[in-house]
């Protein structure tokens, strides 16, 4: 319908523009579900092939330390030797719990604090590494009351003032993730669960197998390991810290006022004065 001067009158232009950011809401929700949907499909053929090759079957363990260190790495990856090397230089009384793959384990570094498990795999694809972290096994395997994992692309800063025990009140700590990561459907709750990213974590035992005991895999496994967690642990009383605090453990993209604890796959550039070369040199490009 038009005006009397042959206009097309405003509520007209409005209805049209409503109904097209209807559509788009719709047709972008549609995506997500698809996407997490295949994402769930993926993870669940991973897990059956885990379990198929007995990847689960390490032994299980009591909580005898305060803290272990983790890495999950088949590939014979580049940065692996130093960041095992690295994080026992700046915590050398953290106990490090090496998965390796079938081709790896002649590179890794031996010694009383390291202790390896195989993972019966060449290399493992994002599927495989989140159901390897969502299956109680994992942390059963893992004899500390606080869990660091730790990746090739992280590093913990050798120079940082701030240390590893003040996050020990925490159920789960990691950088505030970088982007939204949730479904739209979720989009309101979403700021309640920025923290945090999964490369470079500090868990607590008890609280990752109350989550994975009390909330069915297959509905877990619909979305990554460390979002599931992030959500996981507030649904269950659980503590994690502000974004703040969060930012002073690990940097992905949100800077601390002091230079973080460690970072994950990116470099806080405004405290590169006090890195080492050896710190920055894991976030170059290989």
């Amino acid at each position: 319908m038009k005006d009397k001067n042959g206009k097309v009158k405003w509520w007209m232009w409005a209805t049209f523009l409503l109904v097209l950011a209807l559509v788009s809401f719709a047709l972008a929700t549609l995506a997500v579900y698809e996407s997490n949907a295949s994402t769930g499909l993926r993870a669940q053929a991973a897990r059956n092939e885990l379990r198929q090759r007995n990847t689960f079957s390490w032994p299980e363990t009591e909580e005898t330390h305060d803290v272990v260190a983790a890495i999950i790495e088949p590939r014979r990856h580049r940065n692996l030797v130093f960041v095992i090397n690295h994080l026992h230089e700046v915590l050398p009384h953290v106990p490090i719990h090496v998965f390796h793959g079938r081709l790896n384990q002649d590179m890794i570094p031996t010694g009383d604090h390291i202790t390896l498990h195989e993972i019966p795999f060449d290399n493992i694809q994002i599927p495989h590494y989140n159901a390897i972290c969502m299956d109680p096994a994992f942390y059963k395997a893992l004899p500390g009351r606080h869990i660091l994992i730790f990746q090739t692309d992280s590093v913990v800063f050798s120079k940082s003032q701030v240390r590893l025990e003040e996050f020990y009140p925490f159920d789960y700590v990691g950088a505030p993730h970088d982007t939204l990561r949730y479904s739209l459907v979720e989009w309101k709750s979403q700021k309640h669960f920025r923290v945090g990213n999964g490369g470079l974590s500090l868990r607590r035992r008890s609280m990752m197998l109350q989550c994975l005991e009390t909330t069915p895999l297959d509905k877990a496994l619909y979305m990554p390991e460390d979002v599931y967690f992030s959500h996981e642990v507030i649904r269950q009383g659980g503590k994690i810290p502000s974004e703040k605090e969060a930012a002073r453990f690990s940097f992905q993209s949100v800077y601390a006022d002091v230079l973080p604890f460690g970072a994950h796959r990116n470099l806080p550039t405004r405290w590169i004065d006090q890195m080492t070369p050896e710190e920055i040199a894991v976030f170059k490009p290989k």
